[in-house]
């Protein structure tokens, strides 16, 4: 006799599929309806910018921080403003190879990115500040000159991200957007890029230093302040991927902190358009997308009765999150597929750890 679908099944794989898929779509949607420019008002408001200083805060990084530095001053060396390259240095090997390759240094102890961020912009006398990674690379050679004519119209500007040979390759291209052949200058857009940030220093303020992302505290910072952010396509970001293992991490403490920082500002990011976008695009997929991934998961469950349907469904929900956290997934086909799947298992982990209150400072493999 075959199983008959309850009504708690139907109610549960329904409403589970109708709010998951607000999450996969929303993004799209939210990309089509996007403008050109951020604001007309900050348009109207040009300030020259006469300086500028590209951040690095840089921790265990002293085998690619010299060839980054380097990179920046042959791409800066022919601006038509004054470019300088200081490094927030937390080791003594990583201060060594950034000021033999001509950086500015800046010692801060080793207390977050976020700190190191803070004291380095504190410190900072440029008009327009670029904050960056130690193992990014910028594209094309022109960057400055493409970030600096994107002030007409946005006071947040964010790099398209890349990464070589990501494991993700597939779910980033439709989650996060491929936004190579967008031929606008600035999309109005307030997903912040950690490795590809800029903005004027006035309009910079002080970011928790207990914060777990800090691209997202100072996309925040401008969008309650409603200073629009926007993503400039042609200003491309690129960084070796991580392996599985290392990116499964990464994802968790993402997730940990857009969950912790977004959580208490839900109410009053809905008065602003570009907060609105952030919550359906980026905070509905991590928590109430999620769970109705796994109510629907649960209703496909109670819809199954015999020992190998149970079993079958419970390696199709669990064992791709098992694999990308322990790094087995590489970089086939079949892994790729896989992702999307295992990247569900990432919210549930991070609700856990957020429960333990984490700390703005975390373990780091040296590079």
């Amino acid at each position: 006799m075959k199983n008959k679908w309850n009504a708690i099944d139907c109610w549960m794989v329904a409403l589970g599929a109708t709010f998951f898929s607000v999450g996969l779509f929303a993004p799209r949607f939210a990309l089509r309806n996007a403008g050109s420019v951020c604001t007309n008002t900050h348009k109207n408001e040009p300030r020259r910018i006469a300086s500028v200083e590209v951040i690095i805060p840089a921790y265990l990084e002293s085998s690619c921080i010299g060839s980054r530095v380097e990179e920046l001053r042959r791409q800066t060396q022919g601006s038509v403003v004054p470019v300088a390259i200081c490094v927030v240095a937390s080791d003594q090997e990583t201060a060594a190879a950034a000021a033999v390759a001509g950086a500015r240094v800046q010692h801060h102890s080793r207390s977050g990115k976020a700190a190191a961020i803070n004291a380095a912009v504190s410190a900072s006398r440029a008009d327009l500040i670029v904050l960056t990674d130690a193992n990014c690379s910028f594209a094309p050679e022109n960057w400055l000159s493409l970030v600096i004519d994107s002030f007409c119209c946005a006071a947040l500007i964010c790099g398209r991200k890349a990464e070589l040979g990501s494991l993700e390759r597939l779910s980033r291209r439709y989650a996060e957007f491929d936004l190579t052949a967008d031929s606008r200058e600035v999309v109005a857009l307030p997903f912040a890029v950690g490795e590809a940030l800029a903005f004027r220093r006035s309009d910079f303020v002080s970011i928790p230093e207990t914060t777990l992302v800090d691209d997202l505290a100072i996309c925040l910072s401008f969008i309650r302040r409603r200073l629009p952010v926007g993503v400039a396509p042609k200003w491309a970001v690129s960084e070796p991927a991580a392996n599985s293992a290392q990116q499964w991490e990464r994802r968790v403490r993402m997730a940990t902190g857009v969950m912790r920082e977004v959580s208490p500002q839900i109410a009053h990011l809905l008065h602003f358009p570009q907060g609105r976008v952030l919550l359906v695009c980026k905070y509905w997929r991590l928590t109430i997308g999620n769970a109705a991934y796994w109510a629907m998961v649960v209703g496909l469950f109670l819809r199954f009765r015999k020992g190998w349907q149970w079993f079958a469904m419970g390696t199709l929900a669990i064992v791709p999150g098992v694999l990308f956290k322990v790094g087995l997934l590489g970089r086939s086909l079949i892994s790729q597929l896989v992702v999307p799947l295992a990247l569900q298992a990432v919210p549930p982990v991070a609700v856990v750890r957020l429960m333990r209150r984490p700390s703005g400072v975390w373990r780091k493999e040296p590079r």
